[in-house]
This record gives structure tokens, sequence and C-alpha cells, in this order.
């Protein structure tokens, strides 16, 4: 979260691919289309609120 690096991937909807965020990856999704963006979320963990790593940031306008 230090750094100010980025990468964009642009991603159709004919595209059918899995995108692995790293541990400690800042990372937002952003849908710049008319048509509804539906995404699917799975972690390798479950999730624990006393052990979140969720920081809120503004990352995109």
């Amino acid at each position: 979260m230090e750094t100010e690096d980025f990468e964009t991937v642009k991603i159709s909807s004919d595209d059918n691919i899995i995108v692995k965020v790293p541990v400690n990856v800042v990372h937002a999704f952003k849908n710049d289309t008319d048509q509804p963006m539906v995404m699917l979320a799975v972690s390798s963990r479950e999730y624990n609120p006393d052990d979140d790593d969720t920081y809120p940031m503004v990352i995109l306008q």
C-alpha cells in the first residue's frame, strides 16, 4: 500500500479468466460498460472478522 505502482488489465465479456490477487496486494475492479458485471470471488480461507485484512481506501475514481 506504500507504492503507487499499478497495473491495469482490460477484460471483456468474451474472456473467461481467473484473476488471482496475491496476499497484501491492493486491488479494485471497475465495470466501464453499460452492461452488468458478474464476478465470483473465492477465498482460500474462511473469513474471520477478528483477523480482517480489509482496509478502506479510494483507489479508483
